[in-house]
């Protein structure tokens, strides 16, 4: 996994905690590994036959949209990386971020089904188990 200028990722979700007395800009990372930790900390998460560009967090807030109705714009890329082809659509279903805000309690998670639900039809699956699977791994290393 890493950026499009080639740098390891900032990905919280698929990062060991961050030590207590760590300051909060300091990013968190998994490495340096030797081969045998790496495929044992990715095995569980199948990557498929490559990886995607993802945004990572194309929520509601990030997306730029005119008064008539047109998207404008894409912010808040620094997550965007190549990942896994699971953890497309798998961060969409269990980050918080993909949430509607000020809207009926009812329809706070519209966005989030719908957005899991278009990835779905270009063949991008919640791996749900599979990433609770990573993520045991890296906080019991």
């Amino acid at each position: 996994m890493q950026t499009s200028t080639g740098c390891g990722i900032c990905e919280p979700f698929l990062l060991p905690d961050k030590p207590p007395e760590a300051p909060s800009w300091r990013p968190v990372s998994l490495g340096p590994l030797s081969w045998g930790a790496a495929s044992d900390y990715l095995q569980p998460m199948d990557a498929g036959e490559k990886f995607h560009f993802g945004h990572a967090d194309l929520s509601p807030t990030n997306i730029i949209v005119s008064d008539d109705g047109q998207v404008r714009g894409v912010v808040d890329w620094e997550s965007a990386a190549f990942y896994p082809h699971d953890w497309i659509a798998t961060k969409a279903r269990i980050a918080y971020g993909f949430i509607l805000e000020d809207v009926d309690p009812e329809q706070i998670w519209e966005w989030r089904r719908l957005f899991v639900f278009a990835l779905g039809k270009r063949q991008f699956e919640v791996d749900v188990e599979g990433f609770r699977l990573f993520i045991d791994k890296i906080k019991n290393k």
